[in-house]
């Protein structure tokens, strides 16, 4: 997922200035916590298709196996 850093500023600006401190904690908890429960309901509904993809298709390189690749040399002999 791509990072927006706009997306504090706008977080932030929807808070009034006149919180106390905890307030503010309180109020950015809540958000984490809407946060966290969408993550879990996508990861919910993503995880059974992730599943049936990495059957049909194990062989199937990762992002992360083609940065490995790509980045750095894997061979057993040095250069």
């Amino acid at each position: 997922m791509e990072y927006k850093p706009n997306l504090l500023p706008n977080l932030l600006d929807d808070f009034p200035s006149d919180l106390t401190l905890s307030e503010t904690l309180q109020k950015l908890v809540r958000e984490l916590s809407q946060c966290v429960e969408t993550l879990r309901e996508t990861h919910e509904l993503v995880s059974p298709q992730l599943a049936e993809l990495e059957q049909r298709y194990p062989n199937a390189l990762t992002k992360r196996d083609d940065q490995r690749s790509m980045g750095r040399a894997s061979s057993s002999y040095p250069a």
